[in-house]
């Protein structure tokens, strides 16, 4: 089983959880074109890091999920590396458009679901998060994070999704 960045569950409602992340490192791409096409081409060049393109070429765990952002010039595609908590022990990529991150302890609000995520979907549960984060007055980052934990080929009933939202003020 992928190993996944560490998280405490400090409230729940449903679907919907309070979570406060530990800090973990990301491999990172940006991605022009529409939603689908940019996580397919992330996805390409990130694997192909993790798998050995890199300059130790050491291979990587996969770990989940894969993520993907809205960012003003296209889309943010991210892998967790859960092997380390350190950067400096990360093998540097030989692909100038992959860059490593450590991402500093966060508090997200998260909402889980299965099936296949197409963007009708996605928007429901991005919509369902800000109402939720509204009623209870937490400020939010601009944009979700799009969270995928299963290969394509999973039984849509059987895969995992998430919407996330940062929350900056609770």
């Amino acid at each position: 089983m992928s190993k996944e960045p560490k998280y405490e569950v400090l409230q729940s409602c449903d679907k919907i959880e309070l979570r406060l992340y530990d800090p973990f490192l990301v491999a990172e791409v940006e991605c022009s074109g529409i939603r689908k096409e940019a996580i397919r081409s992330g996805f390409r060049i990130l694997a192909n890091y993790i798998f050995g393109n890199n300059l130790a070429s050491e291979k990587l765990p996969m770990s989940v999920p894969v993520t993907q952002q809205k960012i003003d010039n296209g889309w943010k595609i991210r892998f967790m590396l859960t092997q380390t908590s350190n950067l400096k022990d990360l093998p540097q990529p030989n692909n100038q458009l992959v860059k490593l991150h450590l991402i500093s302890r966060k508090k997200f609000v998260a909402i889980r679901f299965s099936g296949i995520a197409d963007d009708e979907k996605l928007q429901r549960y991005t919509t369902q998060l800000q109402e939720f984060a509204d009623c209870h007055k937490w400020s939010l980052a601009d944009t979700p994070v799009l969270a995928f934990y299963n290969p394509p080929w999973t039984i849509p009933f059987l895969r995992r999704n998430e919407v996330l939202f940062e929350v900056l003020k609770f």
